[in-house]
């Protein structure tokens, strides 16, 4: 039976120390880069309801609860959570609400298209032209 013993010299020892720094750092970096985070994204898209050709034409109209409008458009405002981690009712102030108000456009009607989790009592209310978007606590 043969034993063998190795000589560790200094360079040895700076190379495992160097690659052992270099490996911590790195995983240091990339668990930094994917802490959790929480953040609240939105995209709005507007769509025309009525062709060019039929909004100023007498012999047509399109009317809402009794109510002749001039030139409709759909809005549709997505919000989600572009973050890593779930978005919780007290990340939100309860007063005043999220609002969105848009100039010169008055809301009809807002309605929820869908939601993913209803964790967070989410909710929308709409009146003239501001919308609110309210959260439970």
């Amino acid at each position: 039976m043969d034993l063998y013993f190795f000589q560790i010299e200094p360079k040895d020892v700076f190379l495992f120390a160097l690659s052992a720094i270099i490996g911590w750092l790195t995983s240091r970096y990339f668990s930094l880069r994917e802490a959790r985070h929480r953040e609240l994204a939105y995209a709005c898209e507007s769509y025309i309801v009525l062709p060019r050709y039929l909004k100023n034409r007498e012999d047509f109209s399109v009317l809402f609860q009794s109510e002749r409008l001039g030139n409709p458009a759909k809005v549709e405002l997505s919000i989600w959570n572009s973050g890593n981690t779930f978005l919780q009712p007290s990340d939100f102030a309860t007063t005043p609400p999220i609002r969105v108000q848009f100039k010169g456009q008055r809301i009809l009607s807002a309605q929820i298209m869908r939601v993913s989790r209803d964790l967070n009592g989410f909710s929308i209310s709409g009146e003239g032209n501001v919308l609110d978007i309210n959260f439970k606590s």
